[in-house]
């Protein structure tokens, strides 16, 4: 044992008493750093959060140490993190109480979590490799940028009318001709107005007429007959 502790420049000669009553060897927190690959920095903080306390604090010199039995802990930490696991689940997933159900539930919903954000991501790469597709298609960046926006539910009042000239048809739903609007809802409502000119003044059947800006519904004419 005393050729093995002279392995480990400035590791402290001491031992302390394993609950199994195996005798293992103490590392300072650089030693133990070096060993485990890891900061001490980052070490220092799992022993703040309560994750991997110290083996052994010295009171005089406020050293601390570290078992090489701590390591499996501190692997285990790395590999929760690594899966996407903050260091509060990973510190619920320690602990001692845990059941097997409690497990299972927090690794299913990170892997739901997971499955959420590849969905969210593979939909932005297809953004991405149809943007790359327009580029190389016509050379440029586009002159307008189209954004997908959720908007709440709300309640629409749709108005249609057969207006004789095409330069009637911004008068199709005023509020004169389709009554008061105030009594469709306390919330209040949108107005999708469409226009038809009569068969025989139509020269673009099926067309959409737009009325005072707004995007109008696409009519297909009926079959006569």
């Amino acid at each position: 044992m005393e050729q093995g502790m002279n392995h480990l420049p400035g590791t402290r000669r001491e031992l302390i008493s394993q609950p199994h009553g195996n005798a293992s060897l103490l590392l300072k927190i650089g030693d133990f750093s070096k060993l485990a690959q890891v900061s001490v920095k980052t070490i220092r903080h799992y022993g703040k959060l309560g994750l991997l306390k110290p083996a052994w604090i010295d009171r005089f010199t406020s050293y601390r140490y570290y078992t090489l039995d701590q390591l499996g802990r501190l692997n285990r930490i790395l590999a929760l993190k690594d899966l996407g696991f903050s260091l509060e689940q990973v510190r619920e997933l320690l602990r001692d109480d845990l059941s097997a159900a409690e497990l299972r539930g927090m690794v299913r919903m990170k892997h739901a979590e997971i499955e959420r954000q590849v969905q969210a991501e593979q939909a932005r790469l297809a953004r991405v490799a149809a943007r790359l597709r327009q580029i190389e298609r016509e050379g440029r960046m586009p002159d307008h940028e189209v954004v997908v926006k959720r908007v709440y539910p709300h309640r629409v009042v749709g108005v249609r009318d057969i207006v004789a000239h095409v330069g009637d048809v911004g008068r199709v739903g005023d509020v004169g001709r389709v009554g008061d609007m105030g009594r469709v809802g306390r919330r209040g409502a949108a107005v999708r107005r469409t226009a038809r000119l009569p068969p025989s003044a139509e020269r673009h059947p099926g067309r959409d007429l737009p009325v005072r800006g707004h995007l109008l519904r696409r009519r297909v004419p009926r079959p006569r007959g």
